[in-house]
């Protein structure tokens, strides 16, 4: 039996940080018919199959870590001193 855990496409969107109307676009412009006749998409470790006319979407292993991406804000945040440069991006102020 698998181990697939199926999220609705609302709650998917959720976990990948995006909207729901985005993340059906991007499943529907992937949909492939599948070699059971199921439509299907996979991209970037998601999968998406219809199930009873409604999307269901299964995310990959990479998705499912508690340890989320490294964004290098712990290394920043402990440095003793600070640099000279900045790190977001600045603009000339009007005179």
């Amino acid at each position: 039996m698998s181990s697939a855990r199926w999220l609705s496409l609302a709650a998917a969107a959720v976990s990948l940080d995006m909207g729901t109307g985005a993340l059906r676009r991007t499943i529907e412009r992937r949909a492939r018919c599948a070699d059971d006749g199921v439509i299907e998409a996979a991209f970037d470790g998601v999968r998406a199959r219809k199930f009873a006319g409604r999307w269901r979407v299964n995310l990959g292993p990479g998705w499912n870590s508690e340890a989320g991406p490294d964004t290098g804000l712990e290394n920043r945040a402990t440095r003793a001193t600070s640099s000279s440069r900045p790190t977001h991006a600045t603009r000339l102020e009007k005179e």
